[in-house]
């Protein structure tokens, strides 16, 4: 298993987009977010990383300023049994974001409308059981490796320090 900068930073590289929208929520309040370049996005894992010890969940998405198009599709909550088929389809990344909970992140060789990433994901999801009404949300953010994953529902399930499971990036094409 990766040490969670170098989760984070393999998961920014792996995704390969220019710009993201990275956003911090604490106990499903109004969310922060950020447009960074993957540069600046690398360069604020300590800020992230403080943040999330504070209580709040860290996600991520790759990011155009476009919304009629883009070119990432995130299937979620899949089960380890999909990972197979999520990796068959051609999964860029593969996270873990609780135990027994997957995200996979797949990047298009080209640009597409909302309305056929949306399709896409909404396809995948229920071809693999992942949920629909993420699925349905082109621009859903994804949890980003590296950083616990802060629902309280995940309190005391680890043996983190923190006593929440981390978000592990499975894999990193």
């Amino acid at each position: 298993m990766r040490a969670p900068r170098e989760a984070f930073l393999v998961f920014l590289k792996t995704l390969g987009a220019d710009t993201f929208r990275i956003a911090w929520i604490k106990n499903r309040t109004r969310a922060h977010t950020e447009i960074v370049t993957a540069r600046e996005a690398g360069n604020q894992y300590n800020l992230l990383a403080a943040r999330n010890c504070e209580g709040h969940c860290i996600f991520c998405r790759p990011w155009h300023p476009s919304p009629d198009w883009g070119r990432y599709v995130l299937c979620d909550d899949l089960c380890h049994e999909n990972i197979p088929s999520a990796l068959a389809a051609g999964a860029r990344c593969i996270v873990e974001t609780s135990p027994g909970s997957i995200q996979a992140w797949f990047a298009l060789s080209m640009r597409a409308e909302t309305q056929t990433l949306k399709m896409i994901a909404l396809h995948l999801a229920s071809k693999w059981g992942g949920d629909l009404r993420a699925a349905s949300n082109p621009t859903q953010f994804g949890r980003l490796p590296g950083f616990t994953n802060r629902k309280l529902k995940h309190a005391g399930t680890s043996n983190s320090k923190s006593g929440y499971p981390l978000a592990v990036l499975l894999h990193a094409e």
